[in-house]
């Protein structure tokens, strides 16, 4: 019918012959599909037949009684051309078997037609035999005497490749033959024995070894003796495989099972929804899906001591008793988690011998994601054997889209798997693939059923294979059902059953992903559409009998099949459980009362309280059982008659396996491993009796003693521990380990004050590496602290803080948080003692240096002690001393970061007249230098703190009006910048608006410059005007010679940067005058030393400390005089790429990626502004691409990657990394900015997170709005002014402290748009651009314009609002941008600006 052919892959064989052309074909009989589908609601499955086969034995047929010579001659052709191919079971339309079936029965039935048949084929049979075509002569001339001996010679070739299933069928494809008893009966016999004996049927084999030692005949007896001892030995290559889909030995479940250990599954499609969720990804009903186990694709195996999970993109494994990871390995990339909700069928790991399989991705409705391979993985070590990507077979282009599905299934040394390809018409096409165990070679493709599109985007549900000796029965979701032999692929038999061509409706979860089963009756298989249940003849695929399924129906509306291990009991499981006896499939034996799940509102209707794959097994009494998940628990069931033996503990639902008394269960989120605890304690034990210094062991036992709080058990398990560090010296995975579990174990306190002492000092005696030796002490100053010995923590900490290894490691510590911060051993140690420092009433010790100042010391002497003694006098007054001697070597910008350093432990201290010392010493130095930002940051240092003490430096002004008065304040803390009004604003206000032609001109600074707020720009036909407050008088206006890009107000004008051509950046400096003092056609030749512009020409152009800095995309960059545009510096390249770049007063921070022969590296580079010379680099973690930096002070730079946010600090005390968060609400931020102490990151989505500048960690309880309306009113933005921070929203302000508690809020009823937030001195300006629709009732009026309205909120009355909002009519419609002028609120159109006064 259709020529997709099943193709038997020998090496001799040569390629696969094209799978096009079946698609072609089918494609063929779309047309009578459709029109099928206007008059009935279900099609026929095409199947691989061959309509000239069947014309030839019907033929045959009619010749056999006068001409058997041409009806032979008709077999024989037959047996030659299309042995393979399928031809319909006499007098049936749906069961088919193969052209050799059909042909050699019909042999058998005519006598006068098989001696024709032998005759004339007897000849070429002993060629081909000659020729050592043995498998040809098996396959078309099985008949004749040459053909037994074929048979024989390859039944024998198969044992000895341990190929017993093919073993099998050809003994029993020879069982009838006519020339049998010319076989010599020791060979026969055999060849019978070995052949039990490898396919596991013991019973069979051994009655054979006694019928042989009886016999009559000496050589057969000796024969028999011989084999006895034979089959007594293991057989050698035998392979064996687990998986959790068949029925298992439980081994002793108890009814006290305790949690032995719990691992999260981080790639498991909940945990990546989770990620998606915070970082603002928008899901529906996520938790709903989570408690109904929509998201249960993973199950375990266990194989002995080993628990294997696949979690679709990573396979893992580890030790069941001692949680140790024995190996990870990545089988696939990840796809987005949205998509893999669809999920069809189970991530499943199978043990084969010594080896894992499994499939990567999920199989989704037309494809499989993560690349869907099949891999092969070593069993001890994960290492990668082969795979296999089912769209590359061969090389054949047309199996592209072809995706396997469902479980693994290994036959001796064959792994066969279901596939399936969705044509264009959405038609599925289902194949069996047997590929090589050992090399990963395709060795058969087989067709099973083509079946055609439904009515939707449904995909038809997925099934998996089962097996018998060495036959392998499908129940696909084309409509067909077949048996194929294991070891070449051939069909033994097939039928098809119509399909539905509707929606498909059944609400199938992963885990429900069926198959037939096999039972002492039959093959029992739910046909398609799920209305009934057919029992079918193993040998012959006939129909024994059929019995419905569904509501209302003894069976139930059931989705899966499974049996005990006898095959003697099978069991339906849907929405609820039945059992019936194989005998008697209409009459149940037992139904368990499924209680519907706890949360009824997120059930699925209709749907059982079974919330995971239920197991079949046999429990230790030999009876079957049935571990069924039921959501808050699952309950072992008797498997004869339906009674609960117990309940085990379980954590949401979760796919369950028990093997050999250990429990695992796979949730939505993590993998438990559950044990009887006395034979749990009783089997660690033993094992840290026979290893003593095996820290697998200890691992065991210490994690078990912490989770029962077994203090003695602790005791044994930790007194001699150096040793068993020592043996680990080599594996630095299980050495970071079992340190940390040693940690936990000194600090838990189960050991009392001397134990955790005494094990705190064998860890640090056994030298750990720089990560343990971090930990340790971070853990050992927690434990101290803790139990009120607070110097010793100090010391402890201190003396983290002077190893520099151990200080600049990344560990992970959760410092009493429920986050968990990456950060480095310095930072840590430094947040702890800052923090014992800060307590009222703290230990004076952490105030005190342990050690003197060095006399006549070099600026890095006194950098290192002041590194090692934070929080103290001394080191405030080292740190100023060595910023004292780096300005006299004219390294400004350590000079700027060590000026810091003095205030933050000035701060630190808590000490007035340290503070007011150190900051006097600071600013003076840096105003020295001109460093005016600088000074400002450390005035608001002090100020934050609650120092406002007075500076002598600046006339006597306490900080915080030193710092009002700066002209750096807005930089720093956006302090407000317009006229207090000092005239309420009232709806009946008259305010004299002016309206000027041009558009504000974009004006964007990275926070360098210290321009006046007296001055706006606006762009008229490429014509720059300058208007100056009071009066917005025209100061002067210029023609520009390129499109401006964007204006940069300087301390004495402005610098345009415009683009010349689409890859130049040029720039020119206009000064308050209106007189153009330089101008540079094209930086990227400007900062080349040859005067060339390179293959990369594009620049990025930023201000620094009156300079002009410009980065080339290339790496080259250089500084340029504010002045007079003459070159101060160029730099050879610092990355290969740049991708961001940031400055400050003294420093420049390029980003970007470095390129040699071997990889790509992702690296950050500070420099110093005033020289070019770099200060330092810093590697990027996992060399994620980063996407923005910011200089947030004197040496402090923030950064975000693809994955992450980051700290660096250049200078101070915890100097490199500092911490690193890698929560899914960061991944792929845009922009971070300073909020006081915290960072404020944004993503490209417009979400934002605030973050502790000094923790990284996210403020997940503060500065919530109390506003009911801010979570449906999208993004917030946020703004810091002195002490406060405001957040707002399209219909919110809320006012907070530095620290994040909310202080004020303000809401504006009904549907609101606040476009911006202005921040002047006498308060919080808010302008909403309204609309027809969005406006207040009074004033529902077309309008030709935009109607804006303009709120002020005040700024110490809890952010209320003050007055009516000013109403102002824009006639030039949408608002581009908004700025706020001394004395006025500019509101910038597409062709004109109107201006505000501020009455």
């Amino acid at each position: 019918m259709y020529s997709i052919i099943r193709r038997n892959l020998p090496k001799s064989v040569g390629a696969i012959p094209a799978l096009s052309l079946f698609c072609a074909c089918f494609c063929a009989f779309g047309s009578i599909f459709n029109s099928l589908a206007f008059a009935q609601e279900s099609a026929v499955v095409a199947v691989d037949d061959s309509p000239t086969a069947e014309q030839m034995l019907s033929q045959a047929e009619d010749q056999a009684a006068n001409n058997p010579a041409e009806s032979a001659r008709l077999i024989s052709r037959v047996l030659e051309e299309f042995g393979r191919k399928l031809v319909r079971v006499s007098g049936e339309q749906d069961r088919f078997v193969d052209g050799r079936s059909r042909a050699e029965s019909f042999l058998r039935s005519h006598p006068q037609v098989m001696a024709k048949f032998r005759s004339a084929q007897t000849g070429e049979a002993e060629r081909l035999i000659a020729a050592g075509e043995d498998r040809k002569v098996v396959e078309t001339r099985l008949l004749t005497s040459g053909g037994l001996l074929a048979a024989v010679r390859e039944t024998q070739r198969a044992i000895e490749l341990a190929q017993f299933a093919s073993a099998q069928n050809l003994l029993d494809s020879i069982k009838d033959h006519p020339d049998i008893s010319s076989i010599d009966p020791s060979i026969h016999e055999t060849l019978v024995v070995l052949t039990a004996w490898g396919n596991g049927d013991d019973a069979r084999a051994l009655s054979t070894v006694d019928i042989l030692k009886h016999s009559s005949v000496e050589n057969l007896r000796q024969l028999g003796e011989r084999l006895a001892v034979t089959i007594k030995n293991p057989m050698v290559g035998k392979q064996a495989s687990i998986d959790p889909l068949t029925p298992s030995r439980f081994g002793p479940i108890p009814t006290n099972a305790v949690q032995l250990w719990s691992e999260p599954l981080e790639n498991s499609i909940y945990s990546r929804l989770q990620e998606s969720l915070e970082s603002g990804v928008p899901m529906n009903n996520v938790e709903g899906s989570a408690a109904s186990g929509r998201f249960l694709v993973s199950i375990p195996t266990i194989d002995g001591p080993i628990v294997l999970v696949n979690e679709a993109y990573v396979l893992r494994a580890f030790d069941a008793y001692s949680h140790l990871p024995k190996w990870r390995q990545a089988i696939g990339n990840a796809n987005a988690p949205r998509t893999d909700t669809q999920a069809g069928d189970l991530e499943v790991a199978v043990v084969a011998s010594d080896c894992v399989l499994a499939l990567s991705g999920h199989a989704l409705g037309t494809e499989r994601s993560g690349g869907g391979r099949l891999v092969c993985l070593d069993l001890l070590t994960g290492r990668k054997r082969w795979e296999l990507a089912p769209d590359r077979f061969a090389g054949q282009s047309e199996f592209r889209e072809f995706f396997f599905y469902g479980a693994p299934t290994v036959v001796h040394n064959t792994v066969v798997l279901l596939g399936r390809k969705m044509t264009g018409r959405l038609e599925t096409v289902s194949t069996v693939v047997g590929v090589n165990l050992q090399s990963g070679e395709v060795e058969w493709i087989t067709p099973v059923g083509a079946a055609p599109g439904i009515r939707s985007v449904s995909s038809r549900p997925y099934t998996t294979p089962t097996t018998l000796g060495g036959r392998v029965f499908v129940s696909t979701g084309a409509g067909t059902s077949a048996c194929i032999e294991a070891s070449d692929g051939r069909i033994r038999w097939i039928r098809r059953d119509p399909v539905s061509i509707r929606d498909i409706q059944m609400d199938v979860m992963p885990w429900e992903m069926g198959g037939a089963v096999v039972t002492t009756s039959g093959l029992l298989t739910i046909a398609p559409g799920a209305t009934e249940l057919q029992l079918l003849s193993i040998d012959t695929g006939e129909v024994i009998d059929t019995f419905p399924i569904g509501i209302a129906t003894k069976w139930g509306a059931i989705r899966y099949l499974l049996t005990d291990r006898e095959r003697s009991l099978v069991y339906g499981i849907g929405d609820g459980l039945t059992a019936f006896k194989v005998s008697d499939l209409r009459t149940p034996i037992w139904k368990f009362p499924v209680i519907p799940a706890e949360n009824s509102a997120i059930s699925r209707s209709d749907r059982s309280g079974i919330r995971g794959r239920v197991q079949s097994g046999w429990m230790e009494n030999g009876r079957p059982g049935l571990i069924v998940p039921m959501g808050s628990n699952a309950l072992l069931i008797n498997g004869d008659d339906g009674t609960t033996v117990l309940s085990i503990p379980c954590e949401g639902p979760a796919n369950i396996i028990a093997r050999d008394g250990v429990i695992a269960a796979a949730t939505n989120d993590s993998l438990q491993v559950l044990m009887d605890a006395a034979r749990a304690k009783e089997i660690l034990l033993a094992a840290t009796n026979e290893r003593p210094q095996d820290a697998d062991a200890i691992i065991g036992l210490v994690e078990f003693a912490l989770r029962a709080r077994d203090a003695d058990l602790l005791r044994i398990a930790t007194k001699s521990i150096e040793p068993a560090i020592e043996a680990t010296r080599q594996s630095v995975q299980r050495r970071s380990r079992f340190v940390s579990i040693l940690i936990d174990a000194a600090r838990s306190g189960l050991l009392g004050r001397d134990g955790s002492d005494t094990l705190f000092a064998a860890i640090v005696r056994a030298h750990p590496n720089a990560a343990e030796r971090a930990m340790a002490l971070v853990a050992q100053g927690d434990w101290l602290a803790g139990s009120g010995r607070s110097s010793g923590a100090i010391a402890v900490w201190r003396m983290l803080l002077a190893d520099s290894d151990a200080s600049a490691v990344m560990i992970s510590d959760f410092d009493g948080n429920a986050q968990s911060s990456v950060r480095s051993g310095s930072a840590a140690a430094l947040q702890r003692l800052d923090r014992m420092a800060s307590l009222a009433g703290g230990p004076v010790e952490a105030k005190q240096s342990s050690e003197n100042a060095p006399s006549n010391a070099s600026a890095s002497e006194l950098e290192r002690f002041a590194g090692r003694m934070p929080c103290t006098v001394e080191a405030a007054r080292a740190w100023i001393q060595a910023a004292q001697l780096r300005m006299n070597e004219n390294a400004i910008a350590i000079a700027a970061g060590d000026s810091a350093a003095a205030v933050d432990a000035a701060i630190a201290t808590a000490n007035r007249v340290v503070v007011t010392e150190i900051l006097n010493q600071a600013v003076a130095l840096m105003k020295k230098s001109d460093l005016e930002i600088t000074a400002a940051q450390l005035l608001d240092r002090s100020v934050m703190a609650g120092f406002d003490v007075p500076i002598t430096s600046l006339g006597g002004l306490d900080a915080s009006r030193a710092l009002l008065a700066s002209p750096a304040a807005p930089l720093v803390e956006n302090l407000p910048r317009s006229v207090a009004a000092t005239k309420v604003i009232t709806a009946s206000t008259e305010v004299t608006a002016r309206l000027i032609p041009g558009v504000l001109a974009p004006i964007r600074d990275n926070g360098t410059s210290l321009a006046p707020n007296t001055r706006t720009y606006l762009l008229t036909d490429r014509i720059l005007s300058c208007l100056a407050a009071p009066d917005l008088g025209l100061r002067w206006a210029i023609p520009l010679p390129a499109e401006i890009l964007r204006v940069i107000p300087t301390r004495d004008g402005v610098l345009v940067i415009d683009q010349p051509t689409r890859d130049t950046r040029g720039a020119q400096r206009i000064d308050d005058a209106g007189e153009v003092r330089w101008r540079i056609d094209d930086f990227s030749i400007a900062v080349s030393e040859n005067g060339v512009a390179g293959d990369r020409p594009e620049c990025l152009v930023i201000t620094g400390h009156e300079n002009v800095v410009a980065v080339r995309v290339d790496g080259a960059l250089g500084a340029f005089a504010l002045g007079d545009g003459h070159p101060i510096w160029r730099s050879a390249t610092t990355v290969d790429e740049i991708g961001c770049v940031d400055a400050s007063e003294t420093l420049v921070v390029v980003a970007g990626t470095r390129v040699n022969s071997n990889a790509r590296t992702s690296w950050i580079v500070a420099m110093d502004q005033a020289t070019g010379k770099a200060i330092a680099e810093l590697p990027v973690p996992e060399d994620e691409q980063v996407f923005w930096v910011t200089v947030m002070g004197p040496g402090e730079i923030a950064f975000g990657t693809s994955q992450s946010v980051g700290r660096w600090q250049l200078f101070g005390t915890a100097t490199g990394l500092r911490w690193i968060s890698t929560s899914g609400k960061l991944r792929a931020t845009v922009a971070g900015e300073m909020l006081g102490w915290k960072l404020l990151v944004s993503t490209a989505a417009d979400q934002s997170n605030i973050l502790d500048w000094r923790s990284g960690l996210i403020e997940d309880v503060r500065f919530e709005s109390s506003s009911k309306s801010v979570k449906e009113d999208g993004p917030r933005r946020w703004i810091r002014s002195g002490p406060q921070i405001v957040g707002w929203s399209r219909s919110a302000i809320d006012l907070f402290t530095l620290g994040g508690e909310l202080v004020g809020s303000s809401s504006l009823h009904g549907a609101r748009r606040i476009q911006d937030v202005l921040l002047s001195s006498g308060a919080i300006v808010a302008v909403e651009q309204t609309t027809g629709v969005n406006e207040p009732r009074d004033f529902a009026l077309a309008r030709a314009g935009t109607r804006t309205l303009i709120h002020r909120f005040g700024w110490n009355d809890g952010g209320r609002i003050m007055g009516s909002a000013l109403e102002v009519d824009f006639a030039d419609g949408r608002l581009d941008r908004i700025q706020l002028l001394d004395g006025w609120i500019l509101m910038g159109g597409a062709q004109s600006t109107l201006a505000i006064p501020l009455p």
